[in-house]
């Protein structure tokens, strides 16, 4: 499918490592599977939805950053901000270029 940007948590969860994947799928007559391969760990996870995540928070910090230049916060944490999860990496399949 092509490239998507990676974030993982840095001993937080507010700091976080970035990196890019490739990411590529496979439809197995029911579903959609999604696949990622992480040249920094060299291994390809699978990805699974992340239960974590909260669109409320997300689409919250969206509206309020382009409501205001310097808004502060609150923000979502790293594992809030992402619908999807490979391994210990957070992505956004629908990110991909």
């Amino acid at each position: 499918m092509g490239k998507v940007p990676l974030t993982k948590k840095d001993g937080s969860e507010w700091r976080s490592i970035s990196s890019t994947g490739l990411l590529y799928s496979q439809f197995d007559g029911e579903k959609m599977i999604y696949k990622v391969y992480i040249p920094e760990d060299d291994y390809a996870y699978e990805v699974h939805y992340n239960p974590s995540y909260d669109e409320d928070k997300v689409n919250y910090e969206i509206k309020m950053n382009n409501k205001y230049d310097n808004w502060k916060g609150p923000h979502p944490k790293i594992s809030e901000s992402y619908p999807q999860k490979a391994g210990e990496w957070f992505l956004n399949v629908s990110n991909v270029w």
